[in-house]
């Protein structure tokens, strides 16, 4: 097939455009303006962060926006993201240095923790690797200039313990291929409070 054929068939198949409509707004959201950290549940559910303006507390999107769950027994958490796996809720909390595990799975009234180091950065995000429960998660210290160890990489085993993979710059983003074979970490590097590098 010569180039211009290729080009036209590519053409062909083209996907027609569609305008998106925002499914929450200002006026509409449940959440606070620190939400972030979308999850998806086995049944399509959409959840993240920062329910009720509360850093303790993540919300179900949709279908309907709730209450999912609150840390009343760490009123200071602060979930930054959720991951489900294994009949359980996995939550990144930033202040608590550990991923906090959700398993009544209908009630959410307790939380136990999944994995914790002190050493880790925060965890900021986190991915699971299903087939073993293993997590990897992402960790940053923001500042004006970034250095090698403003970021961090860790993975938690299935019996929860944490052992650091490596320091970067500032790390973010985290995600895992469906056939778990490639870990994908975002990375930037600020220079005067400016990014310089991704």
């Amino acid at each position: 097939m010569n180039l211009a054929a290729l080009l036209a068939a590519a053409a062909a198949a083209a996907v027609p455009a569609h305008r998106a409509q925002p499914y929450l707004t200002a006026q509409t959201s449940a959440f606070g303006a620190l939400i972030e950290g979308a999850g998806v549940d086995s049944l399509g559910r959409l959840y993240a962060v920062h329910y009720n303006a509360s850093t303790a507390a993540v919300g179900r999107v949709f279908p309907a926006q709730e209450l999912f769950y609150a840390d009343r027994a760490r009123p200071a958490a602060w979930f930054n993201g959720v991951r489900f796996g294994g009949g359980a809720a996995l939550l990144a909390d930033v202040r608590g240095h550990r991923v906090a595990r959700v398993r009544d799975m209908g009630a959410f009234s307790h939380a136990e923790t999944r994995c914790h180091d002190a050493a880790m950065l925060q965890p900021n995000d986190l991915a699971l690797a299903h087939s073993t429960g293993r997590l990897f998660l992402s960790g940053m210290n923001y500042t004006r200039d970034s250095a090698v160890g403003s970021g961090d990489l860790w993975t938690c085993d299935a019996r929860g313990v944490a052992t650091r993979l490596g320091l970067f710059h500032r790390t973010n983003g985290i995600e895992l291929s469906f056939d778990e074979r490639t870990l994908y970490l975002s990375e930037a590097e600020n220079k005067g409070g400016a990014v310089v590098a991704n």
